[in-house]
């Protein structure tokens, strides 16, 4: 006869037990400390991303190379995930306290908004985003005022 001791198999358990519990706990406070919990309802083709400085936008009129999250759950649609094939950068706005967690609206900006912003800048953040491309110009809108929330910029994933 074989001769087992459970008691092996009850601990093994136990560690598998609070091993899941602990990871789904950090994923819980890592999406609430991005925002996710208090994220608002996104048209399909729009996709979130936040930053660990605290900006958070959502970005309209991405050209996704990746469509497989397209009509998804807001919950489950990254920007990163939708262009594979670039890193985002977000430069957030200086605004006030209250304004800094939350979610802004981004749009694809035009030539001479491009320009413009490019020109704002500081040199020094000029030099750094020297081969990065202004992805979206992301504004929070305050009593009927549109209100500059940041800049998204993106580099190739080399």
């Amino acid at each position: 006869m074989i001769d087992m001791d459970f008691r092996m198999f009850g601990l093994f358990s136990k560690v598998l037990f609070f091993g899941i519990v602990g990871y789904a706990g950090y994923v819980a406070y890592d999406l609430h400390r991005a925002g996710y919990f208090e994220l608002p309802d996104i048209p399909d083709g729009s996709y979130p991303i936040s930053f660990t400085s605290g900006f958070r936008a959502i970005v309209h009129g991405v050209d996704a190379t990746e469509e497989v999250m397209y009509d998804a759950p807001k919950w489950f649609r990254r920007l990163n995930s939708a262009v594979p094939e670039r890193r985002f950068l977000g430069i957030p706005a200086n605004v006030a306290p209250w304004f800094a967690s939350s979610w802004s609206n981004c749009y694809p900006p035009t030539a001479e908004e491009r320009d413009g912003y490019y020109a704002s800048l500081p040199e020094e953040t000029q030099k750094n985003l020297e081969h990065a491309r202004l992805d979206g110009v992301c504004v929070i809108e305050v009593d009927g005022d549109k209100m500059l929330r940041g800049l998204i910029f993106s580099v190739p994933r080399v």
